[in-house]
């Protein structure tokens, strides 16, 4: 097997696993997505129809584990991952027996390494595709159109921008909120 395909098959299993890794718990955990929301599913805020919607994760077979958003009567599932792409494979929702723990933190592309020094923000996916654009990424949020979008931060870029999908295509923003949970 090369190394980099055993690599990238560690990361997946300790990722997806439901169970926290070595012993840590972060306080969340990401579940399978079956299409069913899950009573202890975190929500992200509402759709332009006033429906909650709730945050993903999709591994994107060359690329990573991306942030996605979740509509609970949507059929299709999208990636913001090196251009616009349909989640087909393992999908994961965010989920949490202390929803009340988790805040949003106001920051923007700027000053978001500064403004989450000493936060504890949730870890939503992880880029493996390049050398220079590979690390972990956050959950990041904004009200676009009235409603909530839900996408990644890149927290391993100098300028960490936050990408999310809207209406078909992929969208960058310098002003976001980071989700933060809080001990």
């Amino acid at each position: 097997m090369e190394i980099r395909t055993f690599v990238l098959l560690v990361l997946t299993v300790i990722v997806f696993n439901n169970v926290p890794c070595s012993g840590i718990d972060r306080g969340y955990y990401w579940r399978d997505y079956k299409w069913t929301i899950p009573a202890d599913a975190v929500p992200a805020g509402k759709d332009s129809n006033g429906q909650e919607t709730y945050i993903g994760q999709a591994y994107m077979h060359t690329d990573g584990l991306f942030v996605v958003q979740i509509f609970p009567n949507a059929k299709e599932i999208f990636a913001s991952s090196y251009g616009l792409k349909k989640a087909t494979a393992v999908v994961k929702i965010l989920c949490s027996k202390n929803k009340h723990k988790f805040s949003w933190l106001q920051t923007n592309s700027k000053y978001f390494h500064q403004n989450v020094t000493s936060e504890n923000p949730v870890i939503g996916g992880y880029n493996h595709r390049e050398l220079v654009f590979k690390g972990m990424m956050h959950v990041g949020r904004l009200i676009h159109h009235v409603a909530v979008r839900v996408g990644s931060i890149d927290g391993f870029l100098e300028v960490a921008k936050m990408n999310y999908v809207h209406a078909g295509s992929l969208q960058t923003a310098d002003d976001f909120e980071v989700l933060l949970y809080n001990h």
